[in-house]
């Protein structure tokens, strides 16, 4: 036997323990002996198959028990299971009571007393950001009777547009100041239009106040007896004028702001009416206001070079009225042309390079005179 299990597993390819026990197993099943198995196994050949059982040996057959008589009974529905009770919670949102836009007085009046407040604290920030340019400039005057007060000297040209400037910057923030204030204290006075228009109306209504306190402060001064060019401005007219100015420019921002602005809780109907009388106030006053930038960037540069070269001004001139002839016919050529902010920047700073280089090329060639 020892050789047909060895020759078995090797050709099944399995350990001689596992052929053995399937063999002995096989050989219970099919009543062939052990070696017989193996034998068939270790040749390739099937085992033998399992005898039948002889019809001795065959069991009796038993009868079937008698079935039993089937009884249908209806089963009774299940009643039904209550529900187990489910806490739910119910968050009830609290509906905001509806804004009730005030009028544009009311408005008016309290952004002109937040902006009046604003431009008191306007006024001193202006004096003290602006001593550090005008101490270097100060000096003293002494009067008739021996008393001595504090001035500063500068050109009249100077103070007004380093005042209009400043008051530009101060006007854009008191806009938003008095936007962010009245809205906080009255929701009827929250406004909805753009940010856009109420900074633009605050820069230029703080460009105006600068250039009236600067004018003011100028004129309470007197021209040097050394120098007609240059104003003795006395400091203490000036800090007065300057803080009253800015508290009226402070009313003056905080009511425009409210007058051009769009308040919340308006009907649609008049929400829309409202944003279309805002645009046509805009477009009204963008109108002068790109003519004031014109001539500031193009007609004052061309009159300095006009007085600073006299011999060049027929040329320069001509030049001149060149251009402005070639942008009519364009404008003419084309009526539907739109001309944005960026292109207008763009042209602005083109003539602005011009006027340099034809300053420097006269210079160059030793034409100046007065």
């Amino acid at each position: 036997m020892s050789e047909f299990l060895a020759a078995a597993a090797s050709t099944m390819n399995v350990p001689e323990p596992l052929v053995r026990r399937s063999a002995e197993a096989r050989a219970k099943a099919t009543g062939a002996s052990l070696d017989e198995v193996l034998q068939a196994w270790a040749g390739g050949a099937a085992a033998p198959a399992p005898a039948a059982p002889s019809p001795a040996q065959s069991p009796e057959p038993t009868p079937a028990p008698a079935e039993a008589p089937v009884v249908e009974v209806a089963a009774a529905a299940p009643e039904p299971a209550e529900p187990a009770p489910v806490a739910v919670l119910v968050m009830e949102e609290e509906e905001e009571d509806p804004v009730e836009p005030r009028s544009l007085r009311e408005r008016a009046r309290a952004g002109g007393r937040v902006g009046m407040g604003y431009g008191l604290v306007a006024g001193l920030f202006v004096v003290l950001f602006s001593s550090q340019w005008l101490l270097a400039r100060a000096g003293s005057i002494q009067s008739e009777t021996g008393d001595v007060s504090f001035s500063f000297s500068l050109s009249a040209g100077s103070l007004l547009v380093g005042s209009a400037l400043l008051g530009a910057v101060v006007g854009a923030a008191g806009a938003g100041f008095v936007r962010a204030v009245t809205g906080w204290r009255d929701p009827g006075m929250r406004l909805v239009s753009s940010n856009a228009t109420s900074t633009v109306v605050g820069a230029l209504a703080g460009l105006l106040t600068g250039v009236v306190v600067g004018a003011v402060v100028a004129g309470a001064g007197s021209v040097d007896a050394l120098d007609e060019a240059v104003t003795v401005v006395p400091m203490l007219p000036a800090l007065f004028w300057t803080l009253a100015g800015w508290v009226a420019g402070g009313w003056l921002i905080g009511a425009l702001v409210h007058a051009f602005g769009v308040p919340d809780g308006l009907a649609q109907p008049e929400a829309e009416e409202g944003t279309v009388v805002q645009q046509r106030l805009a477009s009204a006053f963008s109108l002068p206001l790109a003519a004031a930038l014109g001539i500031l960037m193009v007609v004052l540069p061309a009159a300095w070079v006009f007085i600073q070269f006299p011999v060049w001004a027929p040329l320069i001139a001509i030049f001149i009225a060149g251009g402005i002839i070639g942008f009519a016919g364009l404008s003419a050529a084309r009526p539907g042309m739109r001309i944005t902010a960026g292109e207008f920047l763009v042209a602005a700073a083109g003539v602005g390079t011009v006027v340099i280089i034809v300053v420097a090329v006269l210079t160059t060639q030793g034409a100046g005179g007065h």
